[in-house]
Protein backbone atom coordinates (compact mmCIF):
# COMPACT_ATOMS: atom_id res chain seq x y z
CA UNK A 1 0.00 0.00 0.00
CA UNK A 2 1.33 3.52 -0.82
CA UNK A 3 -0.34 6.54 0.16
CA UNK A 4 1.01 10.07 -2.02
CA UNK A 5 0.74 13.59 0.22
CA UNK A 6 0.53 16.55 -2.54
CA UNK A 7 3.17 18.96 -2.13
CA UNK A 8 1.02 22.40 -3.60
CA UNK A 9 3.47 24.90 -3.05
CA UNK A 10 5.72 25.50 -6.52
CA UNK A 11 1.71 25.86 -7.31
CA UNK A 12 1.15 28.86 -5.45
CA UNK A 13 1.09 32.31 -6.52
CA UNK A 14 4.36 34.05 -4.77
CA UNK A 15 2.09 36.43 -2.84
CA UNK A 16 -1.05 34.11 -1.53
CA UNK A 17 -1.09 34.25 2.01
CA UNK A 18 -3.86 31.71 2.50
CA UNK A 19 -1.89 29.31 3.78
CA UNK A 20 -1.69 25.53 2.51
CA UNK A 21 -4.47 23.03 1.17
CA UNK A 22 -4.76 19.25 1.46
CA UNK A 23 -4.65 16.28 -1.51
CA UNK A 24 -3.67 13.22 -0.66
CA UNK A 25 -4.14 9.89 -2.56
CA UNK A 26 -3.88 6.45 -1.98
CA UNK A 27 -2.99 3.08 -4.03
CA UNK A 28 -4.95 0.13 -1.55
CA UNK A 29 -4.54 -3.72 -1.51
CA UNK A 30 -6.32 -5.53 -4.17
CA UNK A 31 -6.33 -2.44 -6.47
CA UNK A 32 -8.16 -0.39 -4.49
CA UNK A 33 -7.89 3.21 -4.71
CA UNK A 34 -8.89 6.26 -2.61
CA UNK A 35 -8.40 9.99 -3.19
CA UNK A 36 -8.72 12.30 -0.09
CA UNK A 37 -9.46 16.57 -0.59
CA UNK A 38 -8.69 17.87 -3.78
CA UNK A 39 -6.72 20.66 -2.93
CA UNK A 40 -7.51 24.09 -4.29
CA UNK A 41 -9.14 25.28 -7.62
CA UNK A 42 -5.91 27.48 -8.45
CA UNK A 43 -3.78 24.37 -8.42
CA UNK A 44 -5.40 22.10 -10.03
CA UNK A 45 -3.35 21.81 -12.90
CA UNK A 46 -0.23 20.93 -11.05
CA UNK A 47 -2.66 18.37 -8.95
CA UNK A 48 -4.11 17.06 -12.35
CA UNK A 49 -0.52 16.28 -13.54
CA UNK A 50 1.03 14.88 -9.98
CA UNK A 51 -2.08 12.26 -10.04
CA UNK A 52 -1.27 11.53 -14.07
CA UNK A 53 2.93 11.34 -12.38
CA UNK A 54 2.05 8.25 -9.63
CA UNK A 55 -0.30 6.47 -12.19
CA UNK A 56 -3.73 7.20 -10.40
CA UNK A 57 -6.35 5.63 -12.39
CA UNK A 58 -9.22 8.07 -13.76
CA UNK A 59 -11.59 5.52 -12.10
CA UNK A 60 -11.45 6.11 -8.40
CA UNK A 61 -13.30 3.88 -5.73
CA UNK A 62 -13.76 6.12 -3.45
CA UNK A 63 -13.25 10.07 -2.61
CA UNK A 64 -13.09 11.93 1.12
CA UNK A 65 -13.61 14.97 1.39
CA UNK A 66 -12.73 16.06 5.09
CA UNK A 67 -14.63 19.33 5.18
CA UNK A 68 -16.17 21.94 3.20
CA UNK A 69 -13.23 24.66 2.89
CA UNK A 70 -11.65 25.52 -0.90
CA UNK A 71 -8.21 24.38 0.06
CA UNK A 72 -9.79 20.76 0.11
CA UNK A 73 -12.63 21.13 -2.20
CA UNK A 74 -11.86 23.47 -4.02
CA UNK A 75 -10.08 21.22 -7.15
CA UNK A 76 -13.55 19.09 -7.60
CA UNK A 77 -14.88 20.07 -10.66
CA UNK A 78 -11.45 20.35 -12.44
CA UNK A 79 -10.88 16.03 -11.58
CA UNK A 80 -14.64 15.65 -12.88
CA UNK A 81 -13.88 18.05 -16.04
CA UNK A 82 -10.65 16.00 -16.50
CA UNK A 83 -12.85 12.35 -16.41
CA UNK A 84 -12.14 11.39 -13.06
CA UNK A 85 -15.41 9.54 -11.65
CA UNK A 86 -15.55 7.99 -7.98
CA UNK A 87 -17.16 5.17 -7.19
CA UNK A 88 -18.77 6.56 -3.42
CA UNK A 89 -18.22 9.97 -2.24
CA UNK A 90 -17.87 10.55 1.75
CA UNK A 91 -18.15 13.46 3.29
CA UNK A 92 -18.79 14.73 6.99
CA UNK A 93 -22.24 14.54 8.30
CA UNK A 94 -22.22 18.20 9.51
CA UNK A 95 -21.86 20.85 6.70
CA UNK A 96 -24.59 21.74 4.67
CA UNK A 97 -25.75 24.54 7.05
CA UNK A 98 -22.31 25.88 5.90
CA UNK A 99 -22.26 25.23 1.80
CA UNK A 100 -21.82 29.32 0.67
CA UNK A 101 -18.31 28.20 1.90
CA UNK A 102 -17.38 27.24 -1.37
CA UNK A 103 -20.68 26.62 -3.57
CA UNK A 104 -18.93 25.67 -6.89
CA UNK A 105 -18.66 21.77 -5.21
CA UNK A 106 -22.46 21.32 -4.79
CA UNK A 107 -23.28 22.50 -7.75
CA UNK A 108 -20.20 20.49 -9.50
CA UNK A 109 -22.32 17.20 -7.98
CA UNK A 110 -25.68 18.65 -9.31
CA UNK A 111 -23.86 19.17 -12.66
CA UNK A 112 -22.69 15.38 -12.68
CA UNK A 113 -25.24 14.52 -11.13
CA UNK A 114 -23.30 13.03 -8.16
CA UNK A 115 -24.18 12.33 -4.41
CA UNK A 116 -22.46 12.53 -1.25
CA UNK A 117 -22.44 9.28 1.67
CA UNK A 118 -22.52 11.33 5.13
CA UNK A 119 -20.35 10.20 7.80
CA UNK A 120 -19.97 10.37 11.18
CA UNK A 121 -18.06 8.96 14.67
CA UNK A 122 -19.54 5.28 14.79
CA UNK A 123 -19.45 4.45 10.85
CA UNK A 124 -16.82 2.20 8.97
CA UNK A 125 -16.49 0.69 5.91
CA UNK A 126 -13.45 -1.55 4.60
CA UNK A 127 -11.91 -1.08 0.75
CA UNK A 128 -8.90 -3.41 -0.11
CA UNK A 129 -9.04 -4.94 2.94
CA UNK A 130 -8.25 -2.35 4.46
CA UNK A 131 -10.72 -0.98 7.64
CA UNK A 132 -11.57 2.74 7.77
CA UNK A 133 -13.42 3.74 10.84
CA UNK A 134 -14.58 6.98 11.55
CA UNK A 135 -13.93 8.81 14.99
CA UNK A 136 -15.33 11.86 14.15
CA UNK A 137 -17.70 14.13 14.43
CA UNK A 138 -20.30 13.43 16.45
CA UNK A 139 -23.60 11.55 15.27
CA UNK A 140 -25.44 14.80 16.47
CA UNK A 141 -23.27 17.18 14.48
CA UNK A 142 -26.02 18.75 12.48
CA UNK A 143 -27.77 19.94 15.71
CA UNK A 144 -25.38 22.12 17.00
CA UNK A 145 -26.99 25.58 16.08
CA UNK A 146 -23.79 27.22 17.70
CA UNK A 147 -22.20 26.61 15.14
CA UNK A 148 -24.16 27.38 12.24
CA UNK A 149 -22.69 29.98 9.57
CA UNK A 150 -19.38 29.90 11.11
CA UNK A 151 -16.68 29.64 8.95
CA UNK A 152 -14.57 27.85 11.31
CA UNK A 153 -17.04 25.25 12.58
CA UNK A 154 -16.10 23.35 9.12
CA UNK A 155 -12.73 22.47 10.72
CA UNK A 156 -14.05 21.75 14.06
CA UNK A 157 -16.43 18.69 12.50
CA UNK A 158 -13.82 17.33 9.67
CA UNK A 159 -13.66 14.00 9.29
CA UNK A 160 -11.29 12.35 11.48
CA UNK A 161 -10.82 8.62 9.92
CA UNK A 162 -8.37 5.89 11.57
CA UNK A 163 -7.24 3.72 8.85
CA UNK A 164 -5.83 -0.10 9.50
CA UNK A 165 -4.31 -2.92 7.54
CA UNK A 166 -2.49 -5.66 9.26
CA UNK A 167 -0.04 -3.91 12.18
CA UNK A 168 -0.39 -0.38 10.34
CA UNK A 169 -2.57 2.14 11.53
CA UNK A 170 -2.80 5.97 10.52
CA UNK A 171 -4.76 8.83 11.35
CA UNK A 172 -6.13 11.07 8.35
CA UNK A 173 -7.61 14.17 10.45
CA UNK A 174 -8.49 16.88 7.99
CA UNK A 175 -8.29 20.51 9.50
CA UNK A 176 -9.52 18.71 13.01
CA UNK A 177 -8.59 20.88 15.89
CA UNK A 178 -8.54 20.38 19.94
CA UNK A 179 -12.36 20.05 20.36
CA UNK A 180 -12.52 16.17 18.52
CA UNK A 181 -9.17 15.39 20.37
CA UNK A 182 -10.10 16.10 23.57
CA UNK A 183 -13.40 14.53 23.12
CA UNK A 184 -11.20 11.08 21.81
CA UNK A 185 -8.96 11.43 24.75
CA UNK A 186 -11.88 11.34 27.45
CA UNK A 187 -14.05 8.52 25.41
CA UNK A 188 -11.77 6.10 23.43
CA UNK A 189 -8.21 7.10 23.69
CA UNK A 190 -7.75 2.92 22.98
CA UNK A 191 -8.20 4.02 19.47
CA UNK A 192 -5.51 6.85 19.64
CA UNK A 193 -2.71 4.91 20.71
CA UNK A 194 0.48 3.81 19.25
CA UNK A 195 -0.23 5.49 15.46
CA UNK A 196 2.13 4.20 12.67
CA UNK A 197 1.26 7.40 10.77
CA UNK A 198 -0.53 10.82 11.73
CA UNK A 199 -1.13 13.38 8.78
CA UNK A 200 -1.55 16.53 10.90
CA UNK A 201 -4.76 18.10 11.49
CA UNK A 202 -4.59 21.33 9.28
CA UNK A 203 -1.46 21.85 8.33
CA UNK A 204 0.81 22.31 11.41
CA UNK A 205 -0.99 25.30 12.25
CA UNK A 206 -1.35 27.20 15.45
CA UNK A 207 -5.18 26.70 14.56
CA UNK A 208 -5.27 23.58 15.29
CA UNK A 209 -2.30 22.97 17.64
CA UNK A 210 -2.31 19.20 18.96
CA UNK A 211 -3.20 18.79 22.30
CA UNK A 212 0.33 17.28 24.05
CA UNK A 213 -1.63 14.47 25.16
CA UNK A 214 -3.12 13.36 22.05
CA UNK A 215 0.62 13.74 20.63
CA UNK A 216 1.68 11.85 23.64
CA UNK A 217 -0.75 8.73 23.13
CA UNK A 218 -0.65 8.83 19.42
CA UNK A 219 3.45 9.12 19.58
CA UNK A 220 3.36 8.12 15.60
CA UNK A 221 6.19 7.02 14.13
CA UNK A 222 5.82 9.39 10.98
CA UNK A 223 3.97 12.48 10.65
CA UNK A 224 3.07 14.33 7.34
CA UNK A 225 2.46 18.34 7.45
CA UNK A 226 0.76 19.87 4.10
CA UNK A 227 1.98 23.36 4.72
CA UNK A 228 5.09 25.52 3.56
CA UNK A 229 8.02 25.40 5.40
CA UNK A 230 7.22 26.15 9.02
CA UNK A 231 5.30 24.33 11.67
CA UNK A 232 3.42 26.12 14.63
CA UNK A 233 6.54 26.46 17.33
CA UNK A 234 4.23 24.68 19.63
CA UNK A 235 3.21 21.87 17.17
CA UNK A 236 7.02 21.12 16.54
CA UNK A 237 7.76 21.05 20.00
CA UNK A 238 5.65 18.35 20.55
CA UNK A 239 6.58 16.89 16.79
CA UNK A 240 10.32 16.83 18.59
CA UNK A 241 8.92 15.39 21.98
CA UNK A 242 6.75 12.39 20.74
CA UNK A 243 7.18 11.51 17.02
CA UNK A 244 10.39 9.97 15.44
CA UNK A 245 10.38 11.18 11.86
CA UNK A 246 8.11 14.25 10.91
CA UNK A 247 7.93 15.18 6.85
CA UNK A 248 6.73 18.98 5.62
CA UNK A 249 5.17 19.13 2.25
CA UNK A 250 6.92 22.55 1.92
CA UNK A 251 10.46 21.10 2.51
CA UNK A 252 10.57 17.60 1.43
CA UNK A 253 7.87 17.87 -1.79
CA UNK A 254 5.64 14.81 -2.69
CA UNK A 255 5.89 12.56 0.11
CA UNK A 256 4.80 8.92 -0.19
CA UNK A 257 4.37 6.45 2.74
CA UNK A 258 4.77 2.57 1.36
CA UNK A 259 3.64 -0.12 3.77
CA UNK A 260 3.10 -3.91 3.17
CA UNK A 261 1.36 -4.09 7.08
CA UNK A 262 4.21 -5.15 8.49
CA UNK A 263 6.35 -2.51 7.54
CA UNK A 264 6.83 0.99 6.92
CA UNK A 265 8.60 3.93 5.19
CA UNK A 266 8.71 7.38 4.10
CA UNK A 267 10.07 8.47 0.82
CA UNK A 268 10.12 12.08 -0.48
CA UNK A 269 10.38 13.95 -4.01
CA UNK A 270 13.56 15.77 -2.92
CA UNK A 271 15.54 12.08 -2.53
CA UNK A 272 14.77 11.60 1.17
CA UNK A 273 14.36 8.07 2.54
CA UNK A 274 13.15 7.79 6.16
CA UNK A 275 13.82 4.47 8.28
CA UNK A 276 12.26 1.05 7.96
CA UNK A 277 10.16 1.05 10.66
CA UNK A 278 8.95 -3.03 12.05
CA UNK A 279 5.35 -2.37 12.67
CA UNK A 280 4.32 -4.42 16.10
Amino acid sequence: MDIHFFDHNPAMPKDWRGGAQDCAFLFLPEGKTMLVDTGFDFTASRTLNWLASIGAPKAIDVLVISHYHSDHIGGFRALLEAGYTFGVIYSPVWGLKNCNIHPDYFQALKDYGLRETRLRAGDSFTLGGVFFQVLWPLPDAPDSPDYDRDDYAANIFSLLVKMTWGNFTALLTGDSDGISQDWLLSRCPEKLRGISLLKMMHHGSSYSTPREAFMALTAPLVTVTMAPAYWCPVTRGYLDAYGRERYLTGKEGHIRIATDGKTMQAFTEKGGQGQLFTLD
